[in-house]
């Protein structure tokens, strides 16, 4: 992004479903507002070159292409988190948990997401004003352009979401999968994706 420009960050699979037709919309409200953003979305792509032709496409017929990249997969997901104003979280169907978001709220950067599911609860504990009601463009422009204004700061992290307390939690959760202590449906609840989500055309 160029000296100056708001940067907004959607990190995750580049699959149908995570809201990066809000964004591109949400980038054409910003840019008519006279915001000078630009937004990044890291993630692997490969496999998913008709996806991303498809919201580049979206994005030159809504005039924001020069402020969308799509960087693969990055390393320093860390750094990139630091360096942007702020994270994006827009999942249209509601989520069991958001690591991005954890991450992105750990780090002390303001989380615009969608209310539901693991991003909802999330926020209601550490960013509040993050909160938008799913699928409403107005309310999304709304609450960006607020946390871009600057005074916007997460609050305290707490120490039961660390990524050691995640982690431990995700690892006796497969534990209780294999032992048999769970079924099936259990499993998926708890967040696993599966092929349709994988392959949604």
């Amino acid at each position: 992004a160029a000296a100056g420009r708001f940067l907004l960050l959607l990190p995750g699979r580049l699959v149908r479903g995570k809201g990066h037709a809000d964004l591109i919309r949400l980038l054409a409200d910003l840019s008519e507002a006279g915001v000078d953003v630009h937004a990044i979305c890291p993630g692997s792509l490969s496999g998913r070159e008709r996806y991303v032709g498809e919201l580049v496409r979206m994005a030159t017929e809504l005039g924001v292409a020069d402020r969308l990249t799509f960087p693969g997969i990055r390393d320093d997901l860390p750094e990139v988190y630091a360096g942007a104003d702020v994270v994006l979280s827009l999942s249209v169907n509601p989520e069991s948990f958001s690591l991005t978001t954890a991450e992105a709220l750990a780090v002390g950067v303001p989380v615009v997401g969608y209310d539901h599911g693991g991003v909802g609860e999330l926020l209601r504990r550490i960013f509040p004003g993050g909160l938008v009601v799913p699928g409403d463009r107005q309310e999304l422009f709304r609450r960006v352009r607020w946390a871009l204004q600057g005074g916007a700061v997460p609050g305290e992290f707490p120490g039961d979401l660390s990524v050691g307390e995640m982690l431990r939690k995700t690892v006796e959760l497969y534990e209780k999968i294999v032992s048999g202590h769970h079924r099936a449906g259990e499993f998926a609840a708890a967040g696993r994706p599966c092929a349709a989500d994988l392959h949604r055309t």
